[in-house]
């Protein structure tokens, strides 16, 4: 059986790279360890450190700056979470705060001559505001100074999970694939630092959004019929959100239609419904909600649907197809997605509890945190 591992979100599009476009760079704060725990565990921090540096890097290859000395900071440890031999918490990640805009698209409500505007009454992910002000945001005093939060669960290579570990490796520079099991930590670094960049909504299970306006990510999303959701009543956003829900880059002033489906379990589950692409159609994208654990022989990339969502909020995104191929290129990757879905990992993707393990010894929820 393989082994899968669900995980769950917290929390003007910009296409193609030029000649002389710039990746962005991460910087990292391990303060909150101690001397000699999680990163800097004298026998597997400088491996830990290196992974999740790896991660960051190959998202920040797909971006390109807006402004000159921009970079996005992260705050990261490892931590005790606990768990079982049958189930754990793997991670909880996110960013510490959201940035609004008012009603006429300003930042924080204030007047920041030459700035970019956002989107009207909206929410964003501290990076990904700074990314589309084009310059560092004035913050209150007293906001953090790291805009994407992630705690590794330091049991999970200890006793939690029995014999199950994170691989620290990175296949394609040959130091092979995760043994069957263990969970790849280069992957999951990867989709945590993704929802730290905005890939995130702020709809509750009621229909209601988070701090009372939607993040930008939330623009982007219809129903079944095409009826944006922010257009709904929250009855009608909660009806949709546990049936069917739709990525649709027209819908937040994208270029195009897309119709990238989400993952809407039958009963909502926080920090992971809509917040994720369907693993029925993109069972092998890193934002699926479940991850195969071990005997994986590539790292996973982002996919052509993911980086159109992340140009889509705001992103400037390398690597995105000519709008007239996107429709095309999706289809073809549900479909080859469609065909390499495995029955034994469906019943894990509904569990309603955003910490409550898997159904079997090979499965665990994986939860992030998220605080306004």
């Amino acid at each position: 059986m393989v082994a899968r591992y669900l995980l769950s979100a917290v929390v003007g599009s910009c296409l193609l790279s030029t000649a002389h476009a710039v990746p962005i760079p991460f910087t990292f704060d391990y303060s909150g360890e101690g001397a000699n725990e999680g990163f800097n565990d004298p026998t597997l921090g400088a491996r830990r450190k290196e992974s999740l540096e790896l991660a960051a890097s190959r998202i920040g290859a797909v971006l390109e700056r807006s402004y000159a000395g921009e970079s996005i900071a992260v705050s990261a440890r490892f931590d005790p979470l606990g768990g079982t031999a049958t189930e754990a918490p793997i991670a909880l990640g996110g960013f510490p705060f959201s940035v609004p805009t008012d009603a006429a698209g300003r930042w924080l409500g204030a007047a920041l001559p030459g700035v970019p505007l956002g989107v009207p009454s909206t929410s964003y992910a501290p990076a990904l505001a700074n990314h589309v002000a084009r310059r560092d945001l004035p913050l209150p005093a007293g906001t953090p100074s790291f805009e994407v939060q992630l705690v590794f669960n330091t049991d999970i290579d200890g006793a939690a999970l029995g014999d199950s570990d994170f691989f620290y490796g990175d296949p394609r520079a040959g130091q092979g694939a995760a043994p069957a099991g263990d969970i790849d930590f280069l992957t999951l670094a990867m989709h945590e630092i993704v929802h730290g960049l905005g890939f995130f909504s702020g709809l509750a299970a009621d229909g209601s959004y988070q701090g009372g306006r939607p993040f930008i990510f939330d623009r982007f999303l219809v129903n079944g019929d095409g009826d944006p959701l922010v257009g709904l009543t929250p009855a009608q956003r909660a009806a949709a959100s546990t049936t069917e829900v739709v990525w649709n880059s027209e819908a937040g002033g994208g270029d195009e239609a897309t119709s990238y489906t989400m993952y809407t379990p039958a009963t909502f589950v926080a920090l992971s419904s809509l917040v994720h692409l369907d693993p029925q159609a993109f069972d092998d994208a890193l934002m699926s909600p479940a991850v195969e654990a071990g005997g994986v022989a590539v790292t996973r990339e982002l996919s052509v649907p993911e980086r159109v969502m992340l140009a889509d909020i705001g992103w400037t995104v390398r690597g995105v197809p000519e709008p007239g191929s996107w429709l095309l290129l999706a289809a073809g990757l549900a479909c080859w997605r469609g065909a390499r879905r495995r029955g034994q990992g469906d019943a894990s993707v509904g569990q309603p509890a955003a910490m409550a393990g898997g159904r079997s010894a090979t499965r665990v929820a994986c939860s992030n945190a998220y605080a306004s």
